[in-house]
């Protein structure tokens, strides 16, 4: 990968993200997302070897703007 790809990388944000990555961009912190996803109000996925019994869990970036818009209020006129 060349250093201008990394660099255009790095300017797009991800589709799945762990709980310190959601915190950094949206200011969430791991408890409400893990209540979330208990809800089923958000899409998670856990990146686990068979046989281990830890893994690691992603959260879809997706799922959670669209809570967030769904839920959002104020401003004028339609969302975009």
């Amino acid at each position: 990968m060349s250093t201008k790809t990394r660099k255009q990388n790095r300017s797009v944000t991800p589709v799945w993200a762990d709980a310190k990555t959601i915190q950094a961009l949206f200011g969430i912190t791991r408890s409400p997302l893990y209540r979330l996803m208990g809800t089923g109000r958000i899409k998670t996925t856990s990146l686990v070897d068979d046989g281990a019994s830890r893994g690691k869990r992603l959260f879809h970036i997706p799922s959670l703007e669209t809570y967030m818009e769904e839920r959002a209020t104020g401003g004028k006129g339609k969302s975009l």
